[in-house]
């Protein structure tokens, strides 16, 4: 068994089985390359990177199969011509077909504004999927902003050795639409009015730091119409939308306090799912997943807040295939066809 194989091996007993640390050194000791083993935590990550990736989009509402593929290759010297991409999700179109896509995955860590791959790498994941006739993206998560993006290969610009590109790039011609992960377009302010009551002492509702107890959040487009929602929808807006407040009104131990949002936000369904969840501090899964993703949609519908299908600033012949599958005879796909 390779070093490679033998790191995910135990990144997988690591994240699924109580192991003490001894424990742990020891499988370690065991990979013969040095260094592969002075950079494991490096690997580990990157593999965190692909679990979440695996969850997160399980939950998008249009993947009907997300499939880690097994990338112990041989004979060895397959490595020279082919890569077996990470996964394969299979994706339902307009016309109710489900559809594969290949997808490579990456992270681009900190405040880091590009990726680069090898351009030998990239050149093998392209081979592998020529032959499997199946079309080719790369998976990437912006650790700075909390985002996935879906990327041909065509948007990365060539260099030497390698092939680069920035988020701007990234984000702009983001093709991960075709799996429903839809873009939320927030252009008009958001209010919310919540009631606290500091004289409850018993309750299990979430506490504001200053005012007690939580009774109730309601929200509204116009400052008139309130609809009430749980502590759960309210998270929502916590954890993707700054608001400010502008009014505060103190009756005895009962406050009311009334927040509006202060800018227009683009947010993706799969960022609001990431960020939401992020507020318990509860690991990702596809249960936590799966109803934070249905609950988001159902909060925005509440709100009448505009759904918005992202179509790529540069066409390239992936996004042509892709934009004809995923949307044939829809008004996305018309749409798509009309833009230069």
């Amino acid at each position: 068994m390779g070093d490679i194989n033998k790191i995910k091996i135990i990144h997988e007993i690591k994240n699924k089985f109580s192991v003490d640390d001894i424990i742990l050194k020891k499988f370690i000791e065991q990979i013969e390359n040095s260094n592969y083993k002075d950079n494991i935590e490096r690997f580990f990550r990157g593999y965190k990177v692909e679990d979440n990736f695996h969850v997160l989009f399980s939950a998008m509402p249009w993947v009907k199969l997300i499939h880690e593929l097994g990338q112990v290759q041989l004979p060895t010297l397959s490595k020279e011509t082919y890569q077996v991409p990470d996964f394969t999700i299979f994706f339902e179109t307009s016309k109710k077909e489900h559809r594969p896509i290949l997808l490579e995955v990456k992270s681009v860590k900190g405040d880091s504004q590009s990726l680069e791959v090898m351009s030998k790498q990239l050149n093998a994941c392209v081979e592998y999927s020529k032959i499997v006739s199946n079309t080719f993206l790369y998976a990437i998560y912006w650790d700075k902003y909390q985002t996935w993006t879906l990327n041909a290969i065509e948007n990365f610009e060539v260099k030497t050795k390698k092939h680069k590109i920035t988020f701007f790039d990234a984000i702009t011609n983001d093709l991960s639409v075709i799996v429903g992960d839809i873009t939320f377009l927030i252009n008009q302010p958001i209010y919310r009015k919540t009631i606290c009551n500091k004289s409850i002492t018993d309750s299990k509702n979430p506490q504001h730091q200053k005012f007690g107890v939580i009774i109730s959040d309601s929200v509204s487009i116009n400052n008139i119409n309130f609809i009430e929602i749980e502590s759960f929808e309210s998270a929502i807006i916590d954890s993707s939308i700054k608001m400010k407040v502008i009014d505060t009104k103190i009756d005895g131990d009962k406050t009311t306090i009334t927040e509006i949002s202060n800018i227009n936000y683009f947010l993706k369904l799969s960022t609001l799912t990431l960020r939401h969840l992020a507020v318990f501090n509860v690991k990702l899964n596809e249960q936590y997943a799966d109803i934070s993703r249905r609950m988001i949609v159902e909060f925005f519908k509440k709100l009448n807040i505009t759904k918005s299908f992202s179509i790529p600033a540069v066409k390239t012949v992936t996004s042509d295939i892709l934009y004809k599958q995923a949307f044939e005879e829809s008004w996305v796909n018309k749409n798509y066809s009309l833009t230069k």
